[in-house]
């Protein structure tokens, strides 16, 4: 059951408190203190003058968390963001317009992130278990767009795509060698329809997911966070299957248009409950830009180091015993 409803802070399991916090405390301070002289530069221009940040919006260079050698790049890069931002506003562009932007963004932090992370392009991707499916309390599955109303324990065997269970890309840790050495040995001792490491078991079931993305489609009024929130519930749902620790949230970010938000998808009272959705940012403005950028950074590095931690003691932990299990 998905429970879309305020939660207090403090009241918020401590690792969905943890995450919550930082993306939220991000300061009015957004602007790296190296890049001061280039904002100056632009604000200048005699031929077309950018806007420049006021004095006390750049941060200190101690605080900036942002690789200084690639500063020069992403200013560049959110600059163009915003610019053609503007240009698919004006034109009333199609989400594929606004999807490229997106895209751009999300793969220069990618790139940062020095071969650790990488970015999924699932758009054809289902969860294909009805096992890991958002049901009601009385255990019905919910399906918004199949005529099928199969709840059997088995794969969904329906020739239509539910659109309801798809998203449009996710952020995942890219394993070792080694790691996906342990992994394979031990799906060798599951059944197949399990043998993943996230909510599908297609061509993506060997990358560990940290954060989803969904776009807002143009001439959909489907809601882009229920997407989210449906497959989230399959991700914690398999979570459960598996007997893994459910104590981390499933962070998720809709994009309408220039507007980005996130949402964190949690465990309480065996419900999956959701907070958001929070501003993330917009890409129409400087300030807005950054803001994005800012959060993003913050994701990726969450995924770097508290998803990591907990997927190496929870599940590849996990798939060692298998291996061992077989073995002995």
């Amino acid at each position: 059951m998905i429970r879309f409803e305020e939660v207090e802070p403090k009241k918020l399991p401590p690792a969905v408190a943890k995450l919550y916090k930082t993306l939220e405390k991000v300061s009015t301070k957004l602007f790296p203190d190296e890049l001061k002289e280039a904002f100056k530069k632009d604000s200048t221009n005699p031929r077309k003058p950018k806007p420049s940040p006021k004095a006390n919006e750049f941060m200190t260079p101690s605080s900036t968390f942002f690789p200084p050698k690639r500063l020069p790049h992403l200013k560049d890069i959110l600059d163009h963001v915003v610019h053609i931002s503007k240009q698919n506003y004006r034109k009333n562009a199609h989400e594929r317009d606004w999807g490229g932007i997106s895209a751009s963004l999300l793969r220069e932090f990618e790139m940062w992130s020095t071969q650790e992370v990488r970015l999924l392009n699932v758009e054809d991707v289902s969860i294909e278990l009805n096992e890991f499916r958002i049901r009601t309390r009385q255990g019905q599955i919910l399906d918004w767009d199949e005529q099928s109303t199969s709840n059997s324990a088995t794969t969904n065997n329906s020739t239509e795509r539910t659109i309801s269970r798809m998203i449009d890309w996710c952020v995942a840790i890219d394993l070792t060698d080694e790691e996906l050495k342990v992994v394979q040995k031990g799906n060798a001792e599951l059944p197949d329809m399990v043998k993943s490491l996230n909510q599908s078991t297609s061509w993506i079931r060997s990358w560990p997911i940290f954060l989803d993305v969904e776009l807002k489609k143009t001439f959909s009024d489907r809601d882009p966070k229920v997407q989210l929130a449906t497959w989230a519930c399959g991700g914690m749902l398999k979570r459960r299957w598996h007997d893994w620790s459910t104590n981390l949230p499933l962070p998720g970010i809709t994009i309408t248009g220039p507007k980005w938000e996130y949402f964190l998808f949690f465990e309480m009272d065996e419900d999956l409950i959701m907070i958001g959705p929070n501003e993330m940012g917009s890409t129409m403005d400087l300030r807005g830009v950054w803001q994005i950028a800012h959060r993003l950074q913050i994701l990726m590095e969450w995924g770097k180091n508290d998803y990591r931690n907990w997927l190496e003691t929870t599940v590849l932990d996990y798939f060692e015993d298998l291996s061992e299990q077989a073995e002995g």
